[in-house]
């Protein structure tokens, strides 16, 4: 995962809710101009939901930015991201509300079953990725550390095999000299006989 500067994560957060409180703007000022019922509808909903969308950015660039510290100043993230997921769950449920009013549709999952539930996952996965990423960098520290070591071990342990081989060759061509000599005279005896 690539890691992000903490201004990026800053001017990012912030000119996407300027971006969106613009949109807004320009859809209250469409309503002079616009009177479809569903536009209408969908205006005073973001009008009426701007303090929670408004929450929820200001979580996000919090949770982003503790996120983006070394252990264990993100030791808070998961958390944060936590009561991000309620939010962001609660402007979800509001959206339901708005379709059901709009359509007769009834969600079959009650909401406030699901707040603890995804508060909870949210905690215990938030804490995973942080020791995990503090194992992964604990674990490229020690190799970095035992890399020039397993070099100067493995050259030297090349030296050696390199002299151990060298050694049974000359071994080996021993042998076999050995071996053509006792032969050679084993046959010069029998044709000296005959």
């Amino acid at each position: 995962m690539k890691e992000r500067s903490i201004p990026r994560i800053i001017l990012s957060n912030i000119s996407g809710l300027i971006f969106f409180l613009i949109l807004i703007a320009l859809a209250n000022y469409a309503l002079n101009y616009f009177s479809h019922p569903t536009f209408v509808e969908v205006v005073n909903f973001l009008n009426s939901n701007l303090a929670l969308i408004i929450t929820i950015s200001i979580l996000g660039l919090f949770s982003d930015l503790f996120w983006a510290f070394i252990f264990p100043f993100n030791i808070i993230a998961p958390i944060l991201s936590a009561f991000l997921s309620y939010y962001i769950l609660s402007f979800v449920y509001t959206i339901l509300e708005l379709v059901q009013q709009a359509r007769d549709f009834v969600f079959p999952i009650s909401f406030n079953t699901l707040y603890p539930f995804v508060f909870a996952i949210v905690i215990i996965i938030g804490y995973i990725i942080i020791f995990s990423r503090l194992g992964r960098k604990l674990i490229r520290k020690e190799d970095n550390e035992e890399k020039p070591e397993k070099k100067k071990r493995s050259q030297k342990e090349a030296k050696v095999e390199l002299i151990k081989w060298e050694k049974v060759g000359n071994e080996f061509r021993l042998l076999f000299l050995n071996i053509a000599k006792s032969l050679n005279n084993l046959f010069a005896k029998k044709k000296k006989r005959k």
